[in-house]
């Protein structure tokens, strides 16, 4: 070809580019569009290679120098050069020219090597199954994630055909879509069914410096788990439907923003006496008489989240009759709408029978004054005198003007501070106390020995103790006998827990058995987790065996058991995820613990199954800790995966987390949910005692 007519050529290719003759000397130079060389062309023109570039490149060059022109044939070099502190990577063509010369072309392919990289680094950070193939379907790179699931290691599998991993069924439609991106540079999205999985494969061109496209980056989650959950939800929502209609409980929906109702089940028409079509075109004030309506719209107004209203309200029926209604409210999705459910239970009798019980109090303020005990009431917030009768006036020697609305310590009836503070203990758990001894003082000093009854009743909406003291000052001589009894009580109460135990691990051993029948392995998962959350409650049980105080469990050693059992009954390998337990010194009452244990069972249950797949390795973090005003810190981490950024735990439908929302709020307890590096569920909540335990 004519020199000048390649000159013009070679002006228009937007590529760099240099002519060498056969000794590596550089006869001509054009820089490209944007890149200007690092040292002006005058420099190095008419000067061999090794003098401009490193000895590395510079022989590597002639390599290709020597080759195009022993052969003819076109050769491509890679190479990278220092520029400004950072590196940047070239693509250089040799091609022979006649005269012994060799055209070399250089192409700046530093962003596509970035870019390259970066995808490659998106390949082993992503959680789904990833890898890249070229353009006949070689495996270019590919993570842990998808390796494992092929049973080999990642870095084997550079260089292996992608087809020869699959079935044949898979193997063709793979092939289809993988030849149809490659033709059309466009990403697919398609679900593949196989062997009872479903996944969601994602497919995206990778283009090369020269725009087309040089393979294939795939994407695959598996998402057979949320199908199942959907497919769930949806029968869930017909089990739903049927409890909803079938409740012999009056209920209705109805929509937080206009106040309209939306639906109600049989058990409300019936029982209200409309019929379902005049219910869901009446608002809820329609059913609240107008007098009560300003109160309602102050209660419907608190919005929070996750809540649970409990209330006595009155409600009109069709006839126009009032009836007492004790109503239980929380928020309720349907049909895409802000909704509550709400529980209509009629208590119209039981507020008959509460006015009749007002009635009775006369009759109860007679055995007041006349009990030949001494009977005392005292504020159980305050710890304040509010009544005494006229025994205790008779057998102290203070008028009540003296002790009311003080307490009593400070009156001086507790003749010993010890045996105060050792009663309120006993009673703080149960909420009653029979027979227990203790010393008082009279207005003249005589110090008496009491056998004290009490529990907790409820005055005009506040806890107070009812206390019933009897003088046994001229009964000392049964103190033995009544020492004796109290120990056979402590053996009972230790053998009864005992027990306990044992039943409960008879019934995981009948779990156990139960398991190794079940094939399907979700179904002996579903066995596993029953198992553990029975042993959860027999270590409590344990544990109060095992203890001095029959009242509460030491909580530190408690957790510790607990999760060194979850470590054993999944088989984890301490060395891959390392468990840690930081615990203050806490005694903790068992209506407390056992949903405390059940919530630390789920949650370290859920981090050993989700938060560390593959050999990942990890730690498992439990912190408990007591707070001012006596509350109580628990927080389980992870360092693992974390959450999905799809799943929404407030609302997940799985029993595992359904169980912890349920046990917080049974605590009265906040729950706090914390994602990015791993994990975190951090409770804040204070001590739990089931209706009518209390001891004071």
């Amino acid at each position: 070809m004519d020199r000048s007519k390649l000159q013009k050529i070679l002006d228009a290719v937007p590529d760099m580019y240099f002519i060498l003759d056969g000794d590596g000397v550089l006869l001509d130079f054009k820089p490209s569009r944007t890149t200007q060389p690092l040292i002006p062309p005058e420099q190095f023109l008419e000067k061999p290679l090794a003098e401009v570039f490193s000895p590395e490149i510079s022989e590597a060059a002639m390599e290709h120098v020597r080759r195009v022109l022993a052969t003819g044939q076109e050769s491509r070099m890679s190479y990278t050069l220092p520029v400004q502190g950072d590196k940047e990577h070239f693509e250089a063509r040799f091609i022979h020219l006649d005269e012994g010369e060799v055209l070399v072309m250089v192409r700046d392919v530093t962003e596509h090597r970035r870019s390259d990289e970066s995808l490659r680094a998106l390949i082993n950070a992503s959680t789904d199954m990833a890898f890249l193939l070229d353009r006949e379907g070689r495996i270019l790179a590919i993570n842990d994630r998808a390796a494992s699931d092929y049973g080999m290691k990642a870095e084997k599998m550079t260089g292996v055909l992608y087809w020869d991993l699959l079935d044949g069924e898979t193997t063709a439609v793979r092939r289809q879509r993988f030849a149809g991106v490659l033709r059309t540079g466009e990403p697919t999205l398609a679900l593949d069914i196989s062997r009872d999985q479903v996944f969601e494969v994602n497919t995206n061109p990778l283009h090369g410096p020269d725009g087309r496209v040089a393979g294939v980056a795939y994407f695959i989650r598996d998402i057979t788990a949320k199908v199942q959950a959907d497919q769930e939800l949806i029968e869930s929502e017909a089990r739903y439907r049927h409890v909803f209609e079938k409740n012999p409980v009056p209920m209705y929906i109805y929509d937080m923003d206009t106040l309209m109702i939306l639906e109600v089940n049989k058990a409300m028409t019936v029982n209200y006496g409309y019929t379902r079509d005049e219910m869901t075109a009446m608002g809820i004030k329609d059913i609240r008489p107008p007098e009560d309506v300003k109160e309602l719209l102050k209660n419907v107004s608190d919005r929070r989240p996750g809540q649970i209203w409990l209330g006595q309200r009155r409600h009109l029926r069709a006839d126009g009759s009032v009836i007492d209604v004790e109503t239980t409210s929380s928020d309720f999705p349907f049909r895409q709408t802000r909704a509550r459910l709400v529980l209509c239970n009629d208590v119209t009798e039981k507020v008959r029978m509460r006015k009749e019980l007002e009635q009775s109090e006369e009759r109860f303020r007679v055995a007041f004054e006349t009990s030949p005990d001494c009977i005392v009431i005292v504020d159980l917030e305050k710890r304040t005198i509010v009544d005494v009768n006229e025994e205790f006036v008779s057998n102290s020697g203070y008028e009540k003007e003296e002790v009311l609305g003080r307490n009593a310590m400070k009156v001086g009836v507790w003749a010993d501070k010890s045996d105060r503070d050792r009663f309120y203990e006993v009673i703080s758990g149960p909420g009653s106390v029979e027979s227990f001894e203790g010393d008082f003082r009279t207005k003249d000093g005589t110090v008496k020995r009491g056998l004290l009854s009490a529990r907790t009743i409820d005055l005009a909406g506040k806890a107070h103790l009812l206390i019933i003291v009897r003088d046994v000052t001229r009964l000392m001589e049964t103190r033995e006998q009544l020492k004796s009894s109290l120990e056979e009580k402590e053996i009972l109460l230790k053998e009864i827990h005992h027990r306990v135990k044992n039943n409960l691990q008879v019934i995981s051993g009948l779990l156990d058995l139960q398991a190794h029948h079940i094939t399907d392995p979700l179904g002996r998962a579903v066995y596993k987790e029953s198992q553990n959350r029975v042993i959860t409650m027999a270590l409590i049980h344990e544990e109060l065996y095992q203890s001095t105080d029959l009242a509460q469990v030491h909580f530190g050693d408690y957790i510790r058991n607990l999760c060194d059992n979850l470590m054993i009954s999944y088989g984890v390998d301490r060395e891959r995820i390392d468990l840690k337990v930081d615990t203050g010194k806490a005694n903790m009452v068992v209506d407390t613990a056992i949903p405390c244990g059940l919530i630390i069972n789920e949650l370290v249950t859920n981090s050993l199954k989700h938060a560390f797949p593959g050999d990942r390795k990890g730690t498992i973090s439990i912190s408990f800790h007591t707070l001012p005003d006596e509350l109580y810190e628990l927080t389980v981490s992870d360092d693992g995966v974390g959450i999905p950024g799809d799943v929404d735990i407030q609302r997940t439908s799985t029993l595992g987390m359904r169980l912890v929302t349920v046990l917080v709020q049974q605590l009265g307890g906040t729950l706090e949910i914390g994602a990015g590096e791993g994990t975190s569920f951090t409770m804040v909540f204070s001590e739990y005692h089931e209706a009518g335990t209390v001891l004071y």
